[in-house]
């Protein structure tokens, strides 16, 4: 016998040894009992500690002993009116392109917003990819105000290609919208 074929069929004798290990280990000891209650317990404990911290969880506790509700990002936004505008532009590299976003933002909840995300999907090539990109802008609007801004959300996109041209061509097709907003801190 070569040792190419010794090799061989240590090799299948080591994966049916361990694969008898595992049977035996699964039929024939407490393991998978210890297992199940560990998770059943663990599942448990948790879910009972989230449930303890319900309370808790969104609202700090203010200095004169009294508590302060936090609002929640997710109602922060939804109190938030934008009115965005988008163009692509020469990017930072020969075939990239930069998306520069316009925009106005109404705070409409009773807390400053400190600063604002954009997300965008901008498309990539011709395959019908989307390349998604998004930016933080630091933008201070107080209660009932609003706020003018711009700025770039990427610099370095992709080009796409197009019939009749060379070089790429800059993306024709993009989706953007805020995607957070960030509380200013009282």
């Amino acid at each position: 016998m070569t040792t190419d074929v010794i090799v061989f069929f240590g090799g299948i004798g080591a994966i049916l040894a361990l694969f008898a290990f595992v049977i035996w280990l699964l039929f024939f000891t407490p393991f998978v009992r210890w297992c199940l209650s560990a998770c059943f317990f663990g599942t448990l404990a948790y879910l009972t500690f989230q449930l303890v911290m319900l309370p808790y969880k969104h609202m700090t506790f203010a200095a004169n002993g009294g508590k302060d509700v936090r609002v929640l990002p997710e109602e922060l936004l939804a109190k938030a009116d934008v009115t965005l505008s988008t163009e692509i532009g020469p990017g930072q590299g020969s075939e990239q392109f930069a998306l520069t976003v316009r925009a106005t933002i109404t705070n409409n909840s009773d807390r400053a917003i400190e600063s604002i995300r954009i997300w965008c999907r901008v498309e990539r090539l011709s395959s019908g990819d989307w390349e998604p990109v998004s930016h933080r802008f630091d933008v201070l609007v107080r209660p009932g105000e609003t706020s003018a801004f711009s700025g770039a959300v990427s610099s370095y996109l992709s080009g796409i290609i197009k019939t009749g041209f060379r070089d790429l061509q800059p993306p024709e097709r993009r989706f953007c919208r805020l995607d957070e907003v960030r509380e200013a801190d009282q």
